[in-house]
């Protein structure tokens, strides 16, 4: 079990990314396009870089802000593409189950989760 609060958090943010990885590749299936491809190597760095640079009291800055880089590549690619695709027809159960609404709101959701592991890995630090 995890003990220390950075490590819980941490593990917060792994899954925020397998889940939105797995909700993306359901949305936008990377057989259909060659253009859906561009979220699995922004996924990998999130999952397997972003860990231990977080959990580092000497790196996890640089952690925080490479996942404020990928959350703003993840952002503005999705909006792009809800501009250029918007679902048919545009309803409030459309636009919540059918639109990249909901993987916009979990890569938002890593940018205050990036702040408290921030926040707790400088009062962990000697």
């Amino acid at each position: 079990m995890l003990q220390k609060p950075a490590h819980m958090l941490v593990c917060s943010h792994m899954l925020l990314s397998i889940g939105g990885l797995c909700l993306h590749a359901g949305l936008h299936p990377p057989v259909k396009s060659l253009f859906f491809w561009w979220a699995a190597p922004v996924s990998v760095f999130s999952l397997l870089l972003l860990p231990p640079l977080f959990l580092r009291s000497a790196t996890v800055g640089v952690a925080v802000l490479m996942n404020a880089f990928a959350v703003t590549a993840g952002v503005v690619g999705m909006v792009y593409f809800s501009l250029l695709n918007p679902p048919v027809p545009l309803t409030p159960t459309t636009l919540l189950s059918h639109s990249t609404l909901a993987p916009v709101c979990i890569l938002l959701g890593k940018l205050p989760l990036a702040q408290a592991i921030f926040l707790v890995m400088k009062q962990e630090a000697p």
